[in-house]
């Protein structure tokens, strides 16, 4: 694809990187430094932003692996600053299939952090205690492992938030066509991203969670592009 690079083969799936995924290693290592961080603390953040988007190259070739157990072929996996897409051949795709395949994606996120979660009962303790998203991103004093068993959590759970594009959306939507036509469950999704954005609005609003309006932002823009995409 045009605009991408770093090109990985995982059992023929070519995974490429868009271009825009270097801004973020830049805005992280300037944001760092701007917040007077010691070099090894910068590093260790960048580190971890690799490690997070690893996980979401798994994730999203937990889509891809999950795909071909029905001989559904995967052209590519393209990751973004705000997340990855795996390509996959949607014609062959029947309700139950596509449920299961956009469940696998979360369903591998889930996996990775119960092995962690492992390793981390024999090795050191767990830091069971709430944390904000920014926080992850942030030097908070928790291991690296314990931080990223949290983003893969978090991905999980994102991920099943029943609205397009995300992996709950797609599975509502496969649900929802066994009882509704094509057009009534897009309508329907599509109210379902609004009311899930103005969600993020208003927690945004009330706790002062910045990182929420990008949230409300990205699922009003998906929904909106969706349906201007029908008409």
């Amino acid at each position: 694809m045009k605009g991408s690079f770093g090109v990985i083969r995982v059992k023929g799936i070519p995974v490429r990187f868009h271009w825009t995924f270097a801004f973020l290693l830049v805005y992280v290592l300037a944001a760092g430094w701007y917040e007077g961080l010691q070099s090894s603390t910068i590093l260790l953040n960048t580190a971890f932003l690799i490690a997070a988007f690893f996980c979401i190259v798994l994730h999203e070739l937990g889509h891809a692996f999950a795909a071909s157990l029905f001989n559904i072929r995967t052209s590519e996996v393209l990751i973004l600053p705000v997340g990855g897409i795996a390509y996959i051949e949607k014609g062959k795709l029947s309700g139950g299939r596509e449920f299961f395949i956009a469940f696998c994606g979360p369903l591998t996120n889930l996996l990775v952090a119960g092995a962690i979660w492992i390793i981390l009962q024999r090795f050191e303790p767990i830091d069971t205690t709430y944390i904000t998203l920014r926080e992850h991103l942030s030097n908070i004093g928790i291991s690296f492992s314990t931080r990223l068993m949290w983003i893969n959590l978090f991905i999980f759970a994102f991920n099943l938030i029943p609205v397009l594009p995300l992996d709950g959306g797609v599975m509502v939507g496969a649900l929802l066509k066994r009882f509704f036509s094509e057009l009534t469950t897009e309508r329907i999704q599509f109210l379902m991203s609004i009311l899930f954005s103005a969600g993020f609005l208003v927690y945004s609003y009330l706790f002062h969670a910045v990182e929420y309006l990008f949230f409300a932002w990205f699922l009003y823009f998906t929904a909106r592009l969706r349906i201007q995409t029908r008409t």
